[in-house]
């Protein structure tokens, strides 16, 4: 139940800071998924392929461990999540 509320309250402020940029300013996770995908997302295709990930220097297995769909493209929410675990981790000490 936890993680659905947190799901839930994430895409509730992503889609109204994707409508705002303004509002993604005040949220650091948000804007700094957005930032990432316009830094790394070469071809404008909003969303990071493998190519554009290794690229960017990282490695294949934390790409695969990011695309949560397995559809070889990380999107803003797949990567979005990716920097909630890694705040979440960060607080709890791990």
């Amino acid at each position: 139940m936890k993680n659905a509320t947190l799901v839930a309250a994430m895409l509730a402020v992503t889609l109204t800071a994707t409508a705002s940029p303004a509002l993604a300013k005040k949220r650091p996770i948000v804007a700094a998924t957005v930032k990432t995908i316009q830094k790394v997302d070469t071809d404008n295709s909003r969303t990071i392929s493998a190519s554009e990930f290794s690229a960017a220097g990282g490695a294949d297995t934390t790409f695969a461990k990011i695309d949560a769909n397995a559809n070889g493209q990380i999107g803003f929410f797949e990567l979005l999540m990716a920097y909630v675990y890694k705040a979440l981790a960060a607080r709890a000490g791990n």
